[in-house]
């Protein structure tokens, strides 16, 4: 056996346990993640629950100063929504879908061009 058909056949192998194992990945996953801020709850809520004040602190918005958004809706909690445009960090769009105040927030994130929805809340202790 040639030393090419070797190759071929290992590559063939490999690319065979690579696939097995995605197959067997889970198809959802969940992050958290804590910071403290030395802050009364309801500071940080108004700044997290009013979606025009995102692009004072969320990093999208460092990362891309020229990002073109939209705000829609509800001025904050519940029914406040966004969309945005970027030629850096991409398209999408958040809406808080529910909010208890000075305590969460809970969204869906669309990424446009990825055709992703991701799901969160943001929840002060």
């Amino acid at each position: 056996m040639s030393i090419l058909v070797k190759i071929l056949i290992g590559l063939a192998v490999l690319v065979a346990v690579i696939a097995l194992v995605g197959l067997g990945l889970p198809k959802n996953f969940r992050i958290e993640h804590s910071v403290v801020i030395n802050a009364p709850a309801e500071k940080i809520y108004a700044l997290i629950a009013e979606s025009k004040n995102w692009p004072k602190w969320a990093v999208w918005n460092q990362r891309d100063p020229n990002m073109k958004m939209d705000f829609f809706g509800a001025a904050s909690g519940a029914g406040a929504q966004w969309s945005w445009q970027s030629k850096f960090e991409g398209n999408g769009a958040m809406a808080f879908i529910a909010a208890d105040p000075n305590q969460q927030t809970t969204y869906p994130l669309t990424f446009a061009d990825f055709g992703m929805v991701s799901h969160g809340a943001l929840m002060l202790a």
